[in-house]
């Protein structure tokens, strides 16, 4: 092979080397060099370079990103003081880009400038193994591909973090080449809609489908008007997007719309899928109050267009949320939901307030299950998956807050992980102490550039809390609405946190999922599952694991939170690092792949 190398090498650019230009040996932190005119030689003047151009060539070269290395040119170049390798970094964008001639200047001035033998062939070695990886990418040799880049990487930047380059060198390569690959679909302007874009496994190991016998009766020509009662927490919210998307295709042209408490509420803003988003007060205590009832009865009775031909509550498990009330406020002529076998309210049977009542024998699937087997009793045949929507804007004020420039439309260059601090539950609820530690430590330690912490307003307190105890990260809780959150995670690499709505966000919007568990493994709702799923709240759909308690805990010690605090930062930062070590975790930075140039 080298012999090859050799032989091209003595093609494409010959024999010829000048002495070294002793300016090359200059290194200082100075922001000018020493330039001595041909036709001043007793006197000398300063001339401004850019002191961060180095530094930034090496990292586009460490990501892959050729075509701005093809941008250096020789009037910008010769009077900097690393001018030799910023010539040998311009070699490999041109070769990568298939432009031999400019490569065969930029090596000649390299050389004339003093750079190294070593150093040339250190590049121009890695050059091969990065042309190799792309040929095996374009041949579906994944791992192929995987082992020519970190080979690249290693030879040509050796004693970097070459796990974590690697992983954004593939990538932006799999990007440039247009190779397809299963990640982020992108939809539509200025509104984005992100789903992933796997589809789901065949039917018969996703869960049970109903018979014809017991399918609705309903005309779907008949339906007009639509009402969908939404009242769980985010995480709900997001798990059920995939319904909205079937009974949009089940009812076309029929008005729908979603009644969503206020906490989910901005979620929809963009949502394709519904004409009309009501928005209600969230509980303030385990019930209802008589007041907040009132309040409720009195919005619904103010929506316009009279009688709904359809209502339906989506929600399979216990309503705690007491849709079942709500609904008896919305007229409406069929009324579907799943059948209760328990109530949280005494002396009050929820099936009563329904005249459709859809039987499930198998309450352990997973949540997005369940909307599959709703559709598939309206008799829609489809299986999507979860959604989020954002707006240019929103993204661009997550991009103003981070104070760095990112697009869905360019691979992101900086390492982002994006940590969420809160859950609904205190059993979820990791120590802030804990989160100031794993942040200080992501960038220590995983050489992560930004550490975004999000979450709401209720977790302003402790997000200011680890801002003040450490420097890397980024406090964005009570600051980002939810679609400015699935912007962040749509151009993140990582996000970790509990189990939580944000969780779910960020695996809509295709973000790779490390969950801080709160259940042992060995707990009885871990059971909850589907092969292909995981348990009944599980990031779906994307690269995710799950961290556990390693001790057995009570019921009682798992509510005051005792087993989530049981898992130690150092512990998550070792996990994390295997997390992104994995061939699955380059393999899902391919879904920037997806993303279409801006028009």
């Amino acid at each position: 092979m080298f012999t090859t190398l050799r032989t091209l090498l003595t093609h494409w650019f010959g024999r010829h080397r000048r002495a070294p230009d002793p300016d090359v040996q200059t290194q200082g932190a100075y922001a000018e060099a020493e330039l001595v005119h041909p036709d001043e030689h007793t006197s000398s003047r300063r001339v401004p370079y850019d002191e961060n151009l180095l530094e930034r060539a090496r990292t586009q070269w460490q990501f892959g990103d050729w075509e701005s290395l093809t941008k250096l040119d020789r009037d910008t170049l010769q009077h900097h003081p690393d001018r030799a390798k910023l010539a040998l970094l311009a070699v490999a964008g041109h070769l990568q880009q298939g432009d031999s001639p400019a490569a065969k200047q930029f090596i000649r001035l390299a050389q004339e400038w003093g750079c190294s033998k070593r150093l040339i062939t250190q590049i121009l070695v890695a050059g091969v193994h990065n042309t190799l990886g792309r040929a095996s990418a374009v041949a579906g040799r994944q791992s192929a591909a995987l082992d020519h880049f970190s080979r690249s990487v290693s030879i040509g930047s050796p004693g970097s973090d070459a796990h974590l380059i690697v992983q954004a060198r593939l990538g932006l390569q799999l990007s440039q080449l247009g190779v397809p690959y299963q990640g982020i679909a992108l939809f539509g302007d200025p509104t984005y809609q992100i789903q992933v874009a796997k589809e789901p496994e065949p039917a018969t190991r996703i869960g049970p489908s109903l018979d014809k016998s017991q399918q609705t009766g309903i005309d779907p020509s008949s339906v007009s008007r639509v009402v969908i009662l939404r009242l769980d927490n985010v995480g709900d919210h997001v798990l059920g997007s995939p319904f909205l998307k079937g009974i949009r295709k089940l009812y076309p042209s029929a008005e729908i719309v979603i009644i969503a408490n206020e906490s989910a509420a901005s979620y929809y803003s963009h949502c394709p899928w519904i004409d009309h988003m009501i928005q209600i007060p969230n509980r303030q205590a385990l019930f209802y109050s008589q007041k907040q009832l009132d309040a409720i009865h009195q919005i619904i009775s103010e929506m316009p267009g009279g009688t709904f031909d359809v209502l339906i509550n989506p929600r399979f498990a216990e309503d705690y949320y007491h849709a079942c009330l709500i609904s008896s406020y919305v007229p409406a002529r069929h009324r579907i939901a799943f059948r209760q076998n328990r109530t949280v309210l005494d002396g009050l049977d929820p099936n009563s307030f329904y005249n459709e009542l859809v039987d499930i024998e198998n309450d352990t699937l997973h949540t997005i299950e369940y909307s599959w087997i709703l559709l598939n009793y309206l008799g829609v045949d489809i299986r999507p998956w979860p959604e989020v929507w954002f707006t240019r804007d929103e993204l661009q004020a997550v991009c103003t807050r981070l104070g760095v420039s990112l697009s869905p439309w360019k691979f992101p260059e900086l390492f982002i992980v994006v940590v969420g601090i809160g859950a609904s539950t205190k059993n979820r609820v990791w120590p802030k102490e804990f989160y100031a530690e794993l942040a200080n430590q992501l960038s220590s330690k995983l050489g992560v550039a930004l550490v975004c912490m999000v979450g709401s307003d209720n977790e302003r307190e402790a997000g200011e809390f680890i801002a003040s105890r450490s420097e890397y990260c980024v406090n964005l809780v009570g600051r980002t609405t939810l679609n400015e959150l699935a912007a962040l995670c749509s151009v993140a690499h990582l996000y970790i946190g509990p189990d939580s709505g944000p969780k779910h966000i960020a695996a809509a919007s295709g973000c790779p999922v490390v969950e801080i568990g709160h259940l042992p493994s060995s707990h009885a709702s871990r059971a909850r599952s589907f092969d292909t799923m995981g348990r009944c709240w599980a990031a779906v759909n994307v690269y995710a694991r799950t961290i556990s308690p390693g001790s057995l805990f009570s019921d009682t010690q798992i509510a005051k939170g005792d087993a989530i605090a049981a898992i130690l930062p150092s512990q998550v930062i070792d996990f994390v690092s295997e997390f992104i070590s994995a061939p699955a975790f380059a393999e899902s930075l391919t879904r920037f792949s997806r993303l279409p140039e801006r028009k």
